[in-house]
């Protein structure tokens, strides 16, 4: 007996070190994969706002393009000109002036200063000579107005005149339309946003700099924009705080959005679970190591059960990496890159186990069809039951039946959010199961249905994801399968014989 105790104190000790090691590993890992999918939602905000600052800059290019029309301004009539620049600015506030200047860079006209009143050259020659050179809109980097004496920026386009540039026309927007923007896009408040001109200098920023002088950003964000026009980056802030932050460069005008988020919001979590796990491991190994003695006597009645249980066990495991073979395996013939590889391994892994986890509830029971269903769709969702809705009864599924349908549901998922309707904000996804209703009809029926998402595409190409629908539904469950590239998204019918769904006729 005494033997005993001490095996099993060594089986203990010995099976929750490397489960405890394992747990910290996964808590490691899934702080990664937290980081991969943060970092992906910041760049599309990145790109968003991106979009909103260059739709603002081309409409105040147009409208100074149609002003650069005006027959006063042609006729070199600036005193005309003068109260049709005021029209233009009672569109904004208070503060911001039109500007006409020459070839040289002299200003001829400024809506700021009385019409008599002596005007200084242009501080942005650069500027001036680009629009007579290439007779083409400017969007200046940030300047100390001569006048204003705060910094500025420009927007210039050319007053043509018989196929020659005559004037420059410029306007200095308010800087609050940009931290509008930045208001607009209704992200977290521990996020430091910020609106770059195409040198780094800061046009709009969140949290808000003073507006005295000129502020570039940071210098950790000047390096990684010195690299790349568009990328995810460890930086740190002006004010000091490490950042994962995501920029992109628009490649019409050069200005540059950056987003980060504090690092501490992700790495805090991941080392309050770190500790949370060897703290509850090195303490579950105590009371392992207490009750070992008391279980000594209980093991010897339990050798037969075991024996029992180890032989389900060996069964099971050798379904499971059958499985698991067969995944990888087709997976990496199928897979045009290694990357692509992991993440198509990954998610059909990830479905298996959730299969796996919901048959483990039910003791390998059958297990029920809705609770499948929301367990593979609910990560796709990110959290928005309106883009994937689930309409059908109670129905238990045979474990074989339930893994299989769980296997087909991720790959159609996973294709819906690379290139389907889950693809795009406005996508959604509609899955609706029903028994036959039809005299004879003894089959299991489902329907998933994209709609919103963007234009389908054909293509030759079979992917193993394909194959793994059609072989599972046709070959495992002995089914029916119609997959329909429709202009509206991708429409998959399934039937599957009741007999083989749920072992009942």
């Amino acid at each position: 007996m005494r033997s005993l105790r001490v095996r099993l104190a060594l089986l203990v000790a010995g099976t929750m070190f490397p489960l405890v090691v394992v747990s910290a590993l996964l808590v490691f890992e899934n702080y990664h994969i937290l980081r991969n999918a943060t970092a992906t939602r910041v760049m599309q905000a990145t790109r968003g706002t991106t979009a909103a600052v260059d739709r603002e800059l081309h409409n105040l290019i147009a409208s100074l393009q149609v002003l650069a029309l005006s027959p006063a301004l042609h006729n070199r009539d600036l005193s005309s000109f003068r109260s049709e620049a005021q029209r233009f600015l009672n569109l904004f506030p208070p503060g911001h002036d039109i500007t006409v200047s020459d070839a040289s860079g002299q200003m001829v006209m400024n809506s700021g200063r009385p019409a008599d009143a002596p005007l200084p050259m242009r501080n942005t020659q650069r500027t001036v000579h680009d629009i007579f050179d290439k007779a083409m809109p400017v969007v200046s980097t940030m300047f100390i107005g001569s006048l204003k004496k705060r910094p500025i920026f420009t927007i210039d386009v050319p007053v043509i005149e018989g196929g020659a540039v005559i004037y420059d026309l410029a306007f200095d927007p308010p800087m609050n339309i940009f931290a509008n923007i930045i208001m607009q896009q209704q992200l977290p408040e521990n996020w430091t946003i910020s609106i770059l001109d195409r040198e780094g200098n800061q046009v709009a920023r969140r949290p808000a700099l003073g507006m005295e002088r000129i502020s570039k950003t940071s210098a950790t964000l000047q390096a990684a924009l010195s690299q790349r026009d568009d990328g995810i980056a460890e930086t740190i802030s002006l004010e000091g705080t490490p950042l994962i932050t995501a920029f992109t460069r628009s490649p019409e005008t050069g200005w540059v959005v950056a987003m980060g988020i504090p690092s501490e919001t992700l790495i805090g979590p991941a080392r309050y679970s770190l500790i949370v796990t060897i703290g509850a491991g090195i303490l579950f190994v105590g009371f392992g190591l207490f009750f070992s003695g008391r279980m000594a006597s209980k093991v010897a009645r339990a050798e037969e059960h075991r024996d029992l249980m180890v032989n389900e066990l060996d069964h099971r495991v050798r379904n499971t990496l059958s499985a698991v073979q067969s995944i990888v395996t087709r997976t990496l013939r199928g897979a045009a890159t290694t990357s692509d590889a992991k993440t198509a391994i990954e998610g059909r892994l990830l479905a298996l186990a959730r299969a796996h986890s919901i048959l483990g509830q039910t003791n390998w029971e059958p297990a029920d069809l809705g609770d499948l269903t929301r367990a593979v769709l609910e990560p796709f969702s990110g959290g928005d039951t309106d883009r994937v809705r689930l309409q059908g009864p109670s129905l238990a599924l045979k474990p074989q039946a339930a893994i299989a349908v769980t296997m087909v549901l991720n790959e159609l998922a996973t294709n819906a959010a690379k290139h389907g309707s889950l693809s795009v904000p406005s996508g959604r996804v509609a899955l609706k199961w029903w028994c036959g209703e039809g005299e004879g009809d003894q089959s299991l029926h489902l329907r998933w249905r994209e709609h919103g998402g963007p234009e389908v595409k054909r293509s030759d190409r079979r992917g193993f994801g394909s194959v793994l629908i059609e072989r599972t539904i046709t070959h495992e469950l002995r089914g029916k399968i119609a997959l329909e590239l429709a202009p509206l998204g991708l429409v998959c019918e399934m039937e599957i014989p009741l007999q083989e769904a749920t072992g009942h006729g």
